[in-house]
């Protein structure tokens, strides 16, 4: 076989045009999704290594070329059954506004078409640079969290061993020197996802044997979560030995990053001395008797169940965007006295949460001996994509009101008119007097309460089903804390969930049109 790209064996240059033609397709009649691909790639530095994933994997796929010529590619169409089941995962994912499992269906979706067009044995062949694909698909932001708080606790506790004096509060400490915190650029998450990726690129072009694999990939996952904690902690003791002078600007960063640099070469370094021969390739390519005509019948079912498919999907997706115009049914009419709780306009620390894709916001506090509870309600009378209850752009502050940052987060279950539920649980630190509140959050959808945004998608595809409504609420409420006091923020919270948060839900639920809820 030459060299040359142009040169195609005679068996591969119809199928090779289809599966061109049908990427194009895929990607023009999912644009909405491939454009939101794009826009995260562009708009943020942890992904913006999603351009050069498809690069790479065409790439991987040319390197194969010989092996490749040696292969006559032959549809699968039981594949179709698959790339059907991918289409159906896509469309609920619109539907509910899961942005990265509506990306990764349409990518398993590109995959699944390649594989149908060519068949059980080139798709075997090219299952890595396919499977590559996925590291297109932003994720990760499920790790920032907790790779925070890792981050955190592995400082503070080096700090401790170093003979350093420190006090944490949540992602915040301070030292003689000065203060820190843990912010999501401290998190790791940057490095995490850019040595896996690198890992997974070296470990396949390096090693032949499938435990090396995984054994290298393992090491790109831990190393980098390590390295970060180390990161921090030299940061930390770069500004304190300085007093406060180094690493607390830009340069913050670029030892960050310089530092990330050298311990990938030195993982990499050491990986490469369990290296593995290149296996010999193929130098005579196998030659396809099949007449042309037969084999470009041979691809019309596939090609035509293909297409069906596709637009089946999309007039799937209007028929179901069709009827998400739904209102409220009235303004929402929280009550002014509940159980001796009365309404006053008082809110602590000037607190409220930030949520998006509505303009149904309510905000209010209720006042009884002296004890102060604020309320806060977001409607959603028909939910869709940007514009949802449970979303990650929803946060329990608003980081436009200053002094206000979070400095506990978890999840507990409370009880409500003698019901358990699960709450997310926050501690906001705010005011130049150092004051908190708490502050629990959840849902409500279809009426059900949940905490769990994952949950709350699945109640919301219940209730498309069974009434064709997608309605929902996001309610937080929020009472200050003192340590120590005979009732902290969290007993206050206790009591009036138990006697006003019904009546509250009931006025919710009639806003939304859901009669007495």
């Amino acid at each position: 076989m030459s060299s040359s790209f142009l040169q195609l064996p005679p068996q591969w240059r119809f199928p090779l045009l289809l599966t061109a033609l049908f990427v194009v397709m895929q990607l023009l009649l999912f644009f909405d999704t491939t454009r939101s691909l794009v826009d995260t790639w562009a708009h943020s530095g942890t992904y913006n290594h999603g351009f050069i994933i498809a690069p790479i994997s065409l790439w991987l796929i040319w390197t194969k070329r010989r092996s490749l010529a040696c292969l006559a590619p032959r549809p699968a169409p039981l594949v179709l059954i698959l790339y059907a089941a991918a289409g159906l995962a896509w469309l609920v994912a619109d539907v509910l506004g899961i942005l990265v499992v509506e990306q990764l269906a349409l990518v398993s979706m590109l995959i699944l078409g390649v594989w149908v067009l060519l068949g059980h044995r080139v798709a075997r062949e090219i299952a890595f640079p396919l499977f590559f694909l996925y590291l297109a698909v932003p994720m990760g932001e499920g790790l920032v969290a907790p790779m925070m708080d890792f981050t955190a606790d592995f400082t503070v506790k080096m700090l401790q061993l170093t003979g350093i004096p420190v006090y944490r509060e949540g992602l915040f400490f301070s030292l003689p020197s000065g203060n820190w915190s843990v912010v999501e650029a401290c998190s790791g998450v940057r490095y995490l996802i850019a040595s896996v990726t690198l890992g997974l690129l070296y470990a396949y072009l390096t090693y032949q044997r499938l435990s090396k694999r995984v054994l290298f990939v393992i090491a790109s996952f831990l190393v980098p979560v390590i390295a970060n904690g180390l990161r921090a902690y030299m940061i930390v003791m770069i500004g304190h030995l300085s007093d406060m002078e180094l690493a607390v600007g830009v340069d913050h960063l670029i030892y960050g990053w310089v530092f990330f640099g050298v311990v990938m070469f030195i993982l990499f370094w050491i990986g490469s001395f369990w290296r593995d021969p290149l296996p010999a390739e193929p130098s005579v390519p196998s030659v396809d008797a099949t007449p042309a005509a037969m084999r470009r019948r041979g691809w019309s079912l596939p090609v035509i169940a293909l297409l069906a498919v596709a637009l089946l999907l999309q007039t799937g997706q209007a028929r179901l965007d069709a009827p998400g115009t739904r209102q409220l049914a009235q303004p929402l009419q929280l009550p002014q006295e509940i159980a001796g709780w009365q309404q006053t306009g008082t809110v602590p620390l000037g607190w409220r949460p930030h949520v998006t894709g509505t303009k149904h916001i309510w905000q209010t506090s209720y006042q009884q001996d002296g004890r102060l509870v604020t309320v806060f309600v977001a409607l959603y009378p028909s939910q869709r994509q940007g514009s949802e209850a449970a979303s990650g752009t929803n946060t329990i502050i608003d980081h436009e009101v200053p002094g206000l940052r979070v400095t506990h987060q978890g999840k507990k279950t409370v009880s409500i008119a003698g019901r358990p539920m699960e709450v997310r649980d926050f501690q906001v630190l705010g005011g130049a007097a150092g004051q908190r509140l708490v502050v629990w959050q959840w849902y409500l959808t279809g009426g059900q309460r949940s905490a769990n945004p994952y949950l709350v998608k699945l109640q919301q595809l219940q209730g498309m089903i069974r009434e064709g409504r997608r309605d929902g609420a996001y309610v937080a409420i929020a009472a200050p804390h003192t340590w120590g006091a005979s009732a902290d923020g969290e007993d206050l919270l206790k009591q009036f969930s138990s006697e006003a948060i019904p009546a509250i839900e009931q006025a919710v639920m009639q806003a939304l049109g859901r009669g007495d809820g």
